[in-house]
C-alpha cells in the first residue's frame, strides 16, 4: 500500500485514465483537463477531488470515499457518475456551464 498523502495530476496532458485504489493516507486531489475516467476505491481519507480543469471527464467511480463535496459544473461531458458508500458526501453540484 502506498502512503500517498496529496497527488496533484494537473499537469499531466497525456493521464486518461486514473484509478486509485487502498490509498489510505490520500487527503487531496488534483486532476488535469485531459482526464476521461477516474476510479477511486477505499482511499477513506480522501476530502478534495479539485475538478475545476476536469472538463472532458465522462465516468467517474467513487467508492469508500470520506469526500465531503464534489462540483461537476466543468465536467460537460460527464456521462456516468457512481459515488456509493461515501457517508461525508453532502454536496454535489451536477449543473453545467453554459459554453461561451
Amino acid at each position: 500500500m502506498l502512503d500517498i498523502k496529496y497527488l496533484d495530476c494537473k499537469n499531466n496532458k497525456k493521464l486518461k485514465t486514473l484509478a486509485i485504489f487502498e490509498c489510505l493516507s490520500l487527503k487531496n486531489l488534483k486532476l488535469n483537463d485531459s482526464l476521461q475516467n477516474f476510479f477511486s476505491n477505499k482511499c477513506t481519507n480522501l476530502f478534495n477531488i479539485d475538478l475545476r480543469k476536469s472538463k472532458n471527464l465522462k465516468i467517474v467511480r467513487i467508492t469508500n470515499s470520506a469526500i465531503a463535496s464534489l462540483d461537476f459544473t466543468a465536467c460537460k461531458n460527464l456521462s456516468i457518475l457512481q459515488c456509493v458508500r461515501c457517508p461525508n458526501l453532502s454536496y454535489l453540484n451536477l449543473k453545467q456551464v453554459k459554453n461561451s
